[in-house]
């Protein structure tokens, strides 16, 4: 069943006011503009972005926008690269990390990897 661009829109414009808001989107609404808007204004909306829409793009932007968004980054975009773009953009990120994700084997050999790299002797 096609779906009715008007309804994309009504959709856009929920998710655009509480991202939370894309649990209650039917699934075919899902599309990747609507995902985008809803983890733009909710970074943790990225548990309702159908895996498809997953992109490593659309998970920057939710972690920027709430760095606990990194729970639900599917495990193949959370690769060590992905990890230490996101601790070299983030000021302080491994801090503000849960340590649940803390614990994530990505973000702690990114961390080691910033903190040999980054270490400086006088």
């Amino acid at each position: 069943m096609p779906v009715k661009p008007e309804l994309v829109q009504k959709y856009i414009k929920r998710v655009s006011k509480d991202g939370f808001e894309l649990d209650f989107v039917p699934k075919r609404y899902r599309t990747a503009e609507v995902c985008l808007k809803a983890v733009e204004n909710e970074g943790c909306a990225l548990m309702f972005v159908p895996k498809h829409i997953c992109t490593q793009e659309l998970c920057e932007v939710a972690i920027r926008n709430n760095i606990n968004a990194a729970e639900f980054v599917p495990k193949k975009i959370l690769t060590v690269d992905f990890a230490i773009k996101i601790l070299l953009e983030i000021e302080h990120a491994f801090n503000k990390l849960p340590d649940k994700l803390r614990s994530i084997p990505a973000f702690k050999k990114a961390q080691r990897y910033l903190d040999e790299e980054y270490t400086f002797t006088l």
